[in-house]
């Protein structure tokens, strides 16, 4: 499929980039964005709790709208350039539009 242009995520970019970086970095990240107090209120609540740290750490970030989008950045900086997942990757090398 990359040939015809389309990358394909397990999840999401969100997903992807928690696979690569590790929760350990993400919670780096939330903390450094002065997030944390709330992350750590965010997974004491019921449909979190329990689950493991990644699958929080996604649900967190897709919680409030512009979250991801807060995050992106830091998230994007954090990939070592020969650890960035496949799928975005392809999406850079294959786009030819100029």
């Amino acid at each position: 499929m990359g040939r015809l242009g389309l990358f394909v995520w397990d999840a999401d970019l969100v997903d992807g980039l928690t696979r690569v970086l590790g929760t350990e970095t993400i919670e780096a990240v939330v903390a450094a964005k002065g997030d944390l107090v709330s992350f750590r209120r965010f997974r004491k609540q019921p449909p979190p709790r329990g689950r493991f740290v990644h699958v929080q750490l996604h649900g967190f970030l897709h919680t409030r709208g512009g979250r991801q989008l807060w995050y992106a950045d830091e998230l994007a900086e954090a990939v070592a350039p020969e650890r960035v997942p496949c799928p975005l990757t392809g999406a850079l090398v294959t786009d030819d539009r100029g």
